[in-house]
């Protein structure tokens, strides 16, 4: 897994390409928890070069997403594709966490 941050004016873009699974969500998490900490709470995850989403993945984007709640933010979900938009469908995340198409749509919407 690599993770890059961008800033764009107060939203951070956090674009994930690999795998986000039981070895990686732990280092994801701590990542991004440490950006909450730093007054950046509110995020877009960019998954258009994530391949693979475990449980373990959807469980560290669910208490980021708590977290960033907690922090008066926002995460919401961009590019879905694949086995992880299927992951998404089929575990009805979208109904706990926003999924846009786009970045821009995600910059409109946090």
């Amino acid at each position: 897994m690599d993770v890059k941050i961008l800033q764009h004016d107060e939203k951070s873009i956090v674009c994930i390409s690999g795998r986000l699974d039981t070895l990686t969500a732990p280092a994801f998490q701590d990542e991004l928890e440490n950006l909450i900490e730093r007054g950046m709470a509110r995020i877009i995850l960019d998954f258009s070069d994530l391949e693979y989403l475990s449980s373990a993945g959807l469980r560290s984007t669910l208490i980021i997403a708590q977290k960033t709640k907690n922090a008066n933010g926002q995460v919401v979900c961009c590019q879905l594709k694949g086995l992880v938009k299927k992951v998404f469908e089929i575990s009805k995340f979208a109904e706990i966490v926003p999924t846009v198409d786009t970045v821009e749509d995600a910059l409109e919407r946090i």
